[in-house]
């Protein structure tokens, strides 16, 4: 599955404080539209670290700046936990060959 066939909800989509603000995990409530129109609600978990904040993965616990909606599903997870790749990586190297 290719990343370019997901929803994304990206760390700036949540709207935390730039800077720390003495919690260093919290609960967040989000709601978003997907692509075909279905209101998606879910729980994220954020953590502050020392590169700032950092959505929790619900599978492995990793901290990602980016969770996937695989479609049609709704199962939230990282990029890793859904054995996503971008189309980038399959790109033939010929393609890239004339670039350089």
């Amino acid at each position: 599955m290719r990343v370019e066939s997901c929803a994304v909800l990206a760390m700036d989509d949540l709207r935390l404080p730039l800077a720390w603000d003495g919690k260093k995990r919290t609960e967040i409530n989000i709601s978003c539209r997907l692509p075909w129109g279905q209101l998606w609600f879910a729980t994220v978990t954020a953590v502050y670290g020392p590169r700032g904040w950092r959505m929790v993965c619900p599978r492995c616990a990793r901290g990602c700046l980016k969770l996937y909606v695989l479609l049609p599903a709704t199962d939230l997870a990282c990029r890793a936990c859904h054995r996503l790749v971008y189309r980038s990586q399959y790109d033939r190297p010929a393609a890239w060959a004339c670039m350089f």
